[in-house]
């Protein structure tokens, strides 16, 4: 049932490009060689507050996936979701099969989302995508920049030691069977 809606297979995303939730659930899409379509809302025109988006996606933001008459919000959602509605071997893996490992890959998942938050509203995506200028780091982004303790270098030297340590490779979000 689920490669019959294929083609019903659509992403809400923002008209602005600039969400780095949105960009996630569009490589997911694109690195599974999933087909869908993408439609933008105007955010400031409220488009996403809309009845007919705001119920189906309980919380009215974007990105949205609509696959049928089935509705997922919340980017690390669609991905997960993505990943189970189209699995290997006919759709490439996006998480490790070992459920230690895939665990590990959504621990760094949520710790890049949710504790980098002040590093995010520093220096948002559209510093990056539209070229905007930044403004001067704050004192809660620097210390997040650095981690806990030490130098920027240092506190990613030692995330990356830990992965490395317990998983054998040198990348937190590579799976080593690719289907």
């Amino acid at each position: 049932m689920i490669r019959a809606m294929l083609e019903d297979l659509v992403l809400y995303g923002s008209d602005h490009y600039t969400s780095p939730y949105v960009f996630s659930a569009f490589v997911t899409l694109k690195e599974k060689k999933v087909p869908f379509r993408l439609e933008v809302l105007s955010l400031e025109k409220k488009e996403h507050e809309r009845p007919e988006y705001a119920d189906r996606t309980y919380t009215g933001k974007v990105p949205a996936l609509r696959h049928g008459d089935f509705w997922i919000a919340e980017s690390s959602a669609i991905d997960e979701y993505v990943e189970e509605a189209f699995p290997p071997p006919a759709h490439p893996r996006m998480y490790p099969e070992d459920p230690r490992e895939r665990a590990r890959v959504r621990m760094v998942q949520a710790f890049l989302r949710s504790d980098l938050v002040p590093l995010r509203q520093a220096r948002p995506t559209s510093t990056f995508f539209l070229g905007e200028k930044p403004g001067p780091m704050t004192d809660a982004a620097r210390r997040r920049r650095r981690g806990r303790t030490g130098s920027d270098v240092a506190y990613r030297s030692r995330f990356q030691n830990r992965i490395s340590a317990t998983s054998g490779r040198t990348s937190p979000f590579i799976s080593p069977t690719r289907a």
